[in-house]
């Protein structure tokens, strides 16, 4: 049975408020492993309901574009990896959709969440900017907010997303746990990997 969800009041950003006290919490107290360089890994990413929201809410396919058609893509010609950006498509899609995903992108594209993030970075993010850890908080830096999506096996070789690319932040959105062999690896070498599920790093 189909059930029309409240509408979402954003008029004071209270839902991107609400993500960003809860990341305040989580992000702050979680720890920050070294090797093979800075990162964390959290299941608790999302409140409960932001979650359970954020999966009935996804953008619908068609305004996912194909990440590399000639790469990706099965005998029927169909694109298996595609993506979309925030906040580009955000009026391609119905009210409600955008009414829920602009305060996520506004909590995602928050300066205290970039001065959170690279404050639990700052040994590694100073090392690779060339300055004191102290002043890594305040490095003015930009936010690219996509989605993706893979509809049949994706694998990619062993590579690191290299400059401009300081931090990268990977959020992945089971509907259950049935699907915890997917995920991404990291390599401290060429014969030994650690797979992570999802995972915040300083590439």
């Amino acid at each position: 049975m189909y059930q029309v969800a409240p509408r979402i009041d954003t008029q004071n950003n209270a839902l991107a408020e609400r993500v960003l006290s809860h990341w305040q919490r989580e992000f702050s107290s979680i720890t920050v492993l070294d090797e093979p360089f800075q990162h964390f890994y959290s299941d608790c990413v999302w409140p409960a309901d932001v979650y359970a929201a954020m999966l009935r809410l996804l953008p619908p396919h068609d305004v996912y574009k194909p990440m590399n058609i000639k790469e990706w893509v099965n005998a029927k010609g169909v694109s298996t990896r595609d993506r979309c950006f925030l906040p580009e498509i955000l009026d391609r899609v119905d009210e409600e959709r955008a009414g829920f995903w602009r305060p996520i992108w506004l909590a995602m594209t928050a300066e205290s969440l970039k001065r959170l993030i690279f404050g639990r970075f700052k040994e590694d993010i100073a090392l690779r900017l060339k300055m004191a850890p102290d002043d890594v908080e305040n490095v003015p830096a930009f936010v690219s907010f996509s989605l993706t999506r893979d509809i049949e096996d994706y694998r990619i070789r062993p590579h690191p997303d290299g400059w401009p690319s300081v931090v990268t932040a990977q959020f992945y959105l089971p509907v259950d746990m049935s699907q915890q062999d997917l995920g991404t690896s990291f390599y401290a070498d060429a014969s030994t990997a650690a797979p992570v599920p999802g995972a915040i790093q300083r590439d």
